[in-house]
């Protein structure tokens, strides 16, 4: 089992065999991803130190004594402009990407000059940090054209022709690493369905937004997005999008390196002709669920794989160069 250590900072440095690791988030996932590592690696002798350790909120990455190798995440000062929805935004416009993503925009008469003569669209409201469908709400042009909108906030249209399951509006989450240089494309992805059957003219929070599973009464469900039918067609789609904002995402591959990494989790919709598009990068994913099928056949699958590499150099089958999952080889 786990064994947790006292490090010199007093935040917990964690051994499982001959692998050690200190993360603040996800910790029950990661623990069970280096359970199998070390079953898997028994004489690992590699002596790294693996952290996964968010700074959000002025934490202090602790004291963790000298090690030949220490593997971290790429520092808030890189990341927090992909996590801002507006600088993220504006990136993806000064290179040339964002038909990848839903259309942004960054004012209210710039989305409504930008929709005219489409008397049905849709618009979500998005606080620059919020997740989850935090501090978003949806309105038509009518009631954009009546709302204040904040400093930092920004409007996406909402894609409106979706596929849907059973009649039901679903989210992709999707993970990709960076590391080294490279981005790769995890082969498990969640498909997250919406509780309420769909209506393309709705301005309902659950029909558009929730997918909060914890929620009391939550119709909320989620799947792995292999067990559909369509599953591998749509990741192969998402994948398709994710090598167009490549040029977006340089300063995070640039930043990267053997020992700087991210786990990022996308979410995209499918639209009714079977094509990806991009709504959010979440550069601190949830790694953690309430749904026990999802933490197993997906989160922890991903991390054990983000693992292998960073640590063992091995090239896991399931965790792909993005241009090959596209092609779905």
């Amino acid at each position: 089992a786990p064994r947790a250590e006292a490090s010199d900072g007093g935040a917990p440095l964690t051994r499982v065999g001959t692998f050690n690791y200190c993360v603040n988030r996800g910790k029950r996932s990661f623990d069970a991803a280096f359970l199998d590592l070390a079953g898997r690696h028994p004489d690992y002798a590699g002596g790294a130190l693996f952290t996964y350790f968010d700074t959000y909120g002025g934490k202090q990455h602790p004291d963790l004594g000298s090690w030949p190798r220490v593997v971290r995440l790429i520092e808030r000062s890189v990341t927090n402009d992909f996590d801002n929805k507006q600088t993220f935004a504006r990136q993806l416009q000064s290179t040339g990407c964002e038909h990848a993503f839903a259309k942004t925009y960054l004012s209210v008469d710039e989305a409504l000059v930008g929709t005219e003569g489409c008397a049905d669209a849709l618009f979500f409201v998005k606080s620059p940090y919020g997740t989850a469908g935090k501090g978003m709400r949806v309105c038509s042009r009518a009631g954009l054209r009546e709302t204040s909108v904040e400093a930092g906030h920004v409007i996406q249209r909402a894609v409106q022709d979706l596929a849907l399951i059973d009649g039901h509006k679903f989210v992709v989450r999707f993970f990709v690493l960076i590391h080294d240089g490279t981005a790769l494309a995890h082969r498990r992805a969640i498909a997250i369905i919406h509780g309420p059957a769909y209506d393309r003219t709705s301005t309902d929070y659950d029909v558009q937004i929730c997918h909060d599973t914890s929620k009391v009464g939550s119709a909320v469900r989620c799947c792995p997005l292999g067990s559909l039918p369509e599953g591998a067609a749509w990741h192969r789609s998402i994948a398709q999008r994710v090598l167009e904002v490549f040029p977006a995402l340089q300063p995070l591959l640039d930043r990267s390196s053997a020992d700087r990494y991210c786990i990022i989790g996308l979410d995209a919709l499918i639209d009714s002709t079977g094509a990806a598009r991009l709504i959010e990068a979440n550069m601190y994913p949830n790694l953690w669920d309430l749904v026990e099928e999802i933490n197993v056949e997906v989160k922890q699958a991903m991390l054990r794989d983000a693992l292998a590499r960073m640590l063992l150099g091995e090239s896991p089958p399931e965790l792909q160069p993005m241009d090959v999952a596209a092609l779905g080889s």
